[in-house]
């Protein structure tokens, strides 16, 4: 009976530590789809687009960054690619001080 006792207690111990992962993964799948980029603003034939540090250029849609244009910001969106071309959907953007 005491070997019963110590196994159905692993158990219950494991299905808690899978559960308390599981919600940490749903966590990070809400916030992965988000990322924070860094650049200039600049504006091409195309839009606006944010010459990323990063050495990649993101089309930005969502927000018009007009009186941005030759300015150092961050913003934070989400990013699809198409055709080579990423996009960065803008949910919010910074100016950043020089």
């Amino acid at each position: 009976m005491r070997l019963n006792r110590k196994l159905v207690t692993m158990i219950i111990c494991a299905l808690a530590l899978l559960l308390m992962g599981s919600t940490i993964v749903v966590a990070q799948e809400e916030e992965g789809g988000k990322i924070a980029i860094t650049g200039t603003v600049e504006q091409t034939d195309t839009g606006f687009v944010i010459m990323g540090d990063d050495g990649e250029d993101y089309l930005v849609s969502g927000k018009n960054l007009a009186a941005m244009i030759g300015k150092d910001v961050e913003a934070i969106g989400t990013v699809t690619e198409e055709e080579g071309v990423k996009t960065l959907r803008v949910i919010t953007v910074k100016e950043l001080e020089q």
